[in-house]
């Protein structure tokens, strides 16, 4: 009584990344990387939803998954939840995947100590969610439509890589914004989620 309250809303958005929590999905282009233990982690959901990505050779400049998405134009921001299953470091990267190789978005993520470093273009984020578990985000800006989004195991410039270490992922998305908004499963299509829209009444004039 006497107090305030405070509302968090969302602006519309639409997340264009498929299957965004079944990385074992065909539709993400791995490379001397394997699924195991699909849906047997606790997620940031609270279910057992995380996925393990696994290496399958030593080399850290190759060892992804992506997923090419036909987008316009202009700002996006690509997120993930990760979670170091082994591997300390994993880099995001946004970037044209034909000839001349052009990189909007890259940056390089440290999970245990929660920081980003090596950015090569654009921006990057990490945000801790809790039980080791960082929401991290890259945002770039493209001239042209078509594009892959990977998630690459270990960092190219400090880490010599181990085919024992890995991490957990879950909650992919790509977003036409400059920020990454929460999380929008997806399954074959994208998703859109409409405006937060709040009514307050008076109940002095009912």
């Amino acid at each position: 009584r006497g107090g305030y309250v405070s509302y968090l809303s969302e602006k519309s958005s639409t997340n264009y990344y498929l299957y965004s929590s079944e990385f074992d999905n065909a539709v993400h282009t791995k490379t001397n990387t394997v699924i195991v233990g699909e849906d047997t982690e606790v997620a940031p959901n609270g279910k057992l939803d995380a996925d393990s990505l696994m290496p399958l050779t030593q080399s850290p400049s190759e060892r992804f998954t992506q997923q090419n998405i036909s987008l316009s134009t202009g700002q996006h921001t690509f997120s993930v939840y990760v979670k170091p299953k082994g591997e300390r470091y994993i880099r995001l990267i946004y970037a044209k995947n034909s000839s001349p190789y052009t990189v909007y978005g890259q940056a390089s993520y440290d999970l245990q100590e929660g920081t980003v470093f090596n950015t090569v273009a654009g921006e990057g984020r990490s945000e801790y969610f809790g039980y080791g578990w960082y929401r991290i985000p890259l945002t770039g800006t493209s001239p042209s439509a078509g594009q892959p989004f990977k998630i690459s195991l270990g960092d190219e410039a400090t880490e010599s890589g181990s085919i024992e270490d890995g991490i957990l992922i879950w909650g992919g998305q790509v977003e036409a914004t400059s920020a990454a908004t929460s999380l929008i499963e997806t399954t074959s299509s994208s998703e859109l989620r409409s405006a937060d829209r709040f009514r307050f009444d008076d109940p002095e004039t009912d």
